[in-house]
């Protein structure tokens, strides 16, 4: 833990080289992983957006509202939340584990 508890940050292919994930995939590769798997994926979109979350959208007059992308900078920070508490929760249990047997 000495190697990679140091306060960096590494990414892809340098978080993969440290055995800090398991494996490098995209958004799209979990998706359909999920997919395979049998589960049931659901789109969520607001409307109106949700208070609070206009700053993190793009303004009005932008294409991206146009297509209906309104409030997705919300949804993903949301996302990525839950994703760091899960991922914070299985490190939490993985040093504990390791930890006890010693």
């Amino acid at each position: 833990i000495e190697n990679v508890a140091t306060g960096d940050t590494w990414f892809g292919e340098d978080a993969l080289a440290r055995g800090l994930c398991d494996e490098l995939a995209t958004a799209d590769d979990v998706l359909l992983d999920f997919v395979d798997k049998g589960y049931d994926l659901y789109e969520v979109a607001y409307d109106p957006t949700p208070v609070g979350a206009g700053a993190f959208s793009l303004p009005r007059s932008s294409s991206a509202d146009k297509a209906g992308m309104n409030g997705w900078r919300g949804v993903l920070k949301s996302m990525v939340r839950g994703v760091v508490s899960d991922v914070k929760e299985e490190i939490v249990s993985e040093l504990s584990s390791s930890m006890n047997e010693m």
